[in-house]
């Protein structure tokens, strides 16, 4: 508690001396809202959640767990999973852009991917085993609007604040499920874009486990009237080999190799590519099916130099159907 207290104080600090940072910060949330991050908002939650699992030693029956649930009729959209517990490097990330405590193998180095939640929700909260804050709470915003008044837009993640867990926990049946067994839950209320999440929860692409190799079972659920439960498994088989499972119980193996990639000299003098910023080392997995068919081989790369890059190719690889002529299939070695 007194950590947030001090990051509160430091935030207000800074704005005071140098009040353009306001709107500096302000600009930047907003570009994060609606730019490429604003539609994939589930996937930068299981990335997050991934990253936190990565880093746990928890071997326990909920391992590598991930649960999103969306209640359409409350409008509050959950991210529960069973990592590591919130830090004070991860509420820093969280806070500031482009710091994070993540390790340049991990996806989603500089912290902005959790700032997706704001195309879904201005008052984000954390519930964790470890501390338990939320951002843009009535007290942020008079004291940011006291300290640096007449602001035409105040940033919404710079701000934490304590929240009351037990409180929360005992108000709410949907959060205290969820941490019967997760470390860390993260609640989205008043959701805007409903329709969208439903959407991103329907057609979520089982093959995305392939580049978050420590979670093995994503759980998605609508709950409401027509409500729907989803899930996607990931198993490693071992020697470089996992196996995903889409909901209808099929399944493909895929051959996985990791490398952290080296930018060109151009790249390091600040070369872009489609908009994007080359520079900087960064991790890349490379995902072949296990079995090949002529015509039908695809290599899936994820790069983490933008929101924008890597994960396309694998929806793009997900939309070529099998032809009906395929020769038989004939299975690579890892």
């Amino acid at each position: 508690m007194e950590y947030l207290r001090g990051q509160m104080e430091g935030t207000l600090r800074s704005y005071h001396a140098k009040p353009d940072l306001i709107t500096e910060h302000a600009n930047h949330e907003e570009s994060i809202r609606v730019g490429g991050y604003a539609n994939r908002t589930l996937l930068e939650l299981v990335q997050n959640a991934a990253d936190a699992i990565a880093g746990s030693d928890d071997g326990g029956p909920h391992a590598g767990r991930v649960e999103i649930v969306l209640d359409i009729d409350r409008g509050v959209l959950y991210c529960a999973n069973a990592g590591r517990p919130f830090s004070k490097d991860g509420l820093r990330s969280i806070t500031m852009a482009h710091i994070s405590g993540k390790r340049g193998d991990e996806i989603g180095r500089f912290g902005l991917g959790f700032k997706s939640v704001l195309a879904v929700s201005d008052r984000p909260q954390v519930f964790s085993r470890s501390v338990s804050f939320e951002f843009n709470s009535p007290s942020a915003q008079a004291e940011l609007a006291q300290a640096t008044p007449g602001a035409r837009r105040y940033p919404l993640l710079r701000t934490a604040v304590p929240v009351d867990a037990n409180q929360e926990f005992s108000d709410d049946e949907v959060l205290a499920e969820l941490g019967e067994w997760a470390s860390t839950v993260v609640r989205l209320p008043e959701a805007k874009n409903l329709e969208r999440l439903r959407h991103e929860i329907e057609n979520f692409a089982t093959e995305f486990l392939l580049f978050v190799s420590a979670v093995r079972e994503v759980r998605l659920r609508v709950l409401g009237s027509d409500g729907l439960t989803i899930t996607h498994v990931s198993r490693d088989l071992g020697n470089g080999l996992l196996r995903i499972e889409r909901p209808d119980g099929d399944g493909d193996e895929w051959i996985v190799r990791d490398r952290m990639h080296a930018p060109s000299a151009h790249a390091r003098k600040g070369g872009r590519r489609g908009g994007i910023p080359l520079g900087g080392e960064g991790h890349r997995r490379v995902a072949a099916p296990a079995v090949e068919a002529p015509n039908r081989t695809v290599l899936v790369v994820l790069s983490v130099t933008g929101p924008n890059v890597g994960f396309s190719s694998v929806q793009r690889s997900l939309e070529r159907e099998r032809r009906p002529d395929d020769p038989a299939p004939q299975r690579l070695q890892p």
